[in-house]
């Protein structure tokens, strides 16, 4: 039923890819293809829709692409989810389901940038043998080792020779930090 509400209180704003004729100052666009849909909230949708977006990929390792539009006045990127809700006192607009082709308020919160690495998808370091973010292997003392970084500090949880007694480490170490709920779940490979 909640999901048939969300539904019913969205609607969908065209994500444009471009073509050109040509490169540089004499560049015309020869052709737009809508290559995606958003999700907004309706209260969202008129103010929205009356701009051209585009898909940008957002550096970093995930190569998330997120829907954004070109500011003529201030000359920047504006990406949606911060047009929708904008970032304010330290905090970045994150998106609850990690998609960022829907930008619906009720999926957008803001966090801080610790709590906002935690929800992303590709987490995971490369170098992290274990499938679980917050648990790694130390090959030279032949322990997990559990730790999380909040606000760029390590904190750390302790060493096991286990796995089962590390993951019981990491969830109260979590716990501790007040990391629960959705920002507390590891993701295992």
């Amino acid at each position: 039923r909640i999901v048939e509400e969300r539904i019913k209180s969205m609607k969908l704003i065209p994500v444009r890819q471009f073509g050109y004729v040509s490169r540089g100052a004499n560049a015309r666009i020869e052709r737009s293809i809508i290559v995606a849909h958003a999700m907004v909230s309706d209260e969202d949708y008129e103010r929205l829709s009356q701009f051209v977006w585009t898909l940008q990929k957002r550096r970093g390792r995930s190569g998330a692409e997120y829907p954004v539009r070109h500011d003529k006045e201030t000359k920047k990127t504006v990406f949606m989810h911060i047009d929708v809700l904008p970032q304010q006192d330290g905090l970045e607009t994150s998106h609850e389901d990690s998609n960022p082709l829907n930008n619906q308020r009720d999926n957008l919160q803001r966090r801080t940038r610790s709590k906002n690495r935690l929800n992303r998808q590709d987490s995971l370091r490369s170098d992290n043998k274990t499938g679980v973010r917050g648990l790694w292997w130390d090959k030279r003392r032949n322990a997990f080792e559990v730790y999380v970084k909040i606000n760029g500090k390590k904190v750390h949880g302790g060493r096991f020779m286990e796995k089962t007694s590390a993951l019981t480490a990491l969830d109260a170490l979590l716990s501790r930090c007040g990391l629960t709920g959705k920002d507390a779940a590891r993701t295992e490979a």
